[in-house]
């Protein structure tokens, strides 16, 4: 009869034999492990690489298979060009001209058979996102930006992904609120979207000349996206400024006036802000009616001009701006101050007469000063005998 030793030796070999396989499985799968990055972004068209790398340990008869692959309907898509080293324990795979529909998680599977066992080891996955910038941006022309009159200004992007961009307004670099802004977006036949951007403000004189800005932005872009537009803002003539060469005109609203001698030239300018530049002429006022100013009294572009003037040039000068968006004016009186005869004749009179007065005054005095030098040489001349006798004497 067999011992109670060897029984137990046989026993201990058979169940070695039957769990050898199972040991040597459960060592290899706390040997292997698959690491891959979380997240991996392109841009469409793009080529993408995807990789993963593991940890194990190989033995001389040991084969390794490594590729990728994504789930999709329930089932295995996998990628076939793919790369598996053994030697810097990596797989790789290529994604050419990425599309729309690659937005995937892709799965790294290490495969390695050994004996009559095959081992499977999946990464956590590597989820791919697409994004693609505008194919295009504009700010179309508007219509026609009128003062005091609601506006739109429209900013259209097209051709990116994914949708949930932001697109900011900025009027004299100070963000618009999103209050004054409206957004509308389409669906492209390609999977991409477009937006359109309304910026509805009232503009104001001010705003003429004014840059606002459209911009587009999503974090997956390298860089954000910005199209700009010049406001041209349409307004009638502003409040009219008169300047005079010669004398300044006084006073304010319609009793400016404008005082000049007889025989003075006149020269006024008259000036207004608009867009498009207001047309400017002068009038005289007849008492029932406004006349064009004509000869000789010119008017040259924004200037009214008068050589000399006279006692028939005094009334009421108006000054018309007008586009077509609004007429503005405004009025002076010219005073010709004309010089009384009797007055001047006495002032002429009076003049010569101190003028003579003077040239009187003058020659009495040239007579005083001569008769004082004559006294003065012949009184030396009296003294000077006496004086040579007191030296012969000596």
């Amino acid at each position: 009869m067999m011992s109670t030793e060897v029984f137990l030796c046989l026993v201990l070999v058979l169940l070695s034999d039957v769990l050898h396989p199972w040991s040597e499985v459960q060592g290899l799968v706390e040997g292997l492990e698959v690491h891959q990055p979380a997240q991996l972004s392109a841009a469409l068209g793009e080529t993408v690489t995807l990789h993963c790398n593991f940890t194990c340990t190989l033995q001389d008869r040991d084969w390794l298979y490594g590729k990728f692959y994504r789930v999709k309907g329930g089932n295995k898509i996998h990628i076939d060009n793919k790369t598996v080293s053994q030697t810097t324990c990596t797989v790789s795979s290529t994604i050419a001209n990425i599309t729309l529909e690659s937005e995937a998680v892709y799965y790294c599977e290490v495969k390695m058979p050994r004996h009559t066992t095959s081992i499977d080891v999946n990464g956590s996955g590597t989820a791919v996102t697409v994004y693609a910038e505008p194919s295009s941006m504009e700010i179309p022309e508007p219509q026609t930006l009128v003062v005091d009159t609601e506006a739109l200004l429209s900013c259209a992007v097209n051709g990116f992904y994914p949708q949930s961009i932001s697109v900011t307004w900025f009027y004299r670099d100070l963000q618009v609120p999103l209050t004054s802004i409206t957004n509308h977006l389409t669906t492209n036949r390609n999977g991409t979207f477009s937006l359109t951007s309304q910026y509805r403000f009232t503009p104001a004189v001010r705003d003429n000349g004014t840059v606002c800005r459209c911009q587009a932005s999503h974090p997956a872009w390298r860089h954000h996206v910005t199209l700009e537009r010049v406001l041209d803002v349409k307004y009638g003539p502003q409040s009219l400024n008169l300047t005079s060469q010669n004398r300044p005109v006084l006073g304010e609203g319609s009793n400016k006036t404008l005082e000049l001698p007889e025989g003075s030239p006149l020269h006024v300018s008259c000036w207004s802000d608009g867009n498009p530049r207001p047309w400017t002429g002068w009038f005289k006022d007849r008492g029932d009616r406004l006349t064009p100013v004509e000869p000789p009294v010119g008017c040259s572009n924004k200037t009214l001009h008068v050589g000399a003037v006279q006692r028939e040039d005094e009334g009421v000068y108006w000054c018309v701006a007008r586009n077509s968006y609004g007429e503005r004016n405004t009025s002076f009186t010219l005073l010709v101050v004309v010089s009384d005869y009797v007055t001047s004749f006495i002032a002429r009179l009076l003049a010569t007469v101190i003028f003579f007065f003077l040239v009187a005054l003058m020659l009495i005095c040239t007579n005083i000063i001569r008769d004082n030098r004559l006294r003065t040489g012949l009184n030396q001349g009296d003294r000077e005998p006496g004086l040579s006798g007191l030296k012969e004497d000596d």
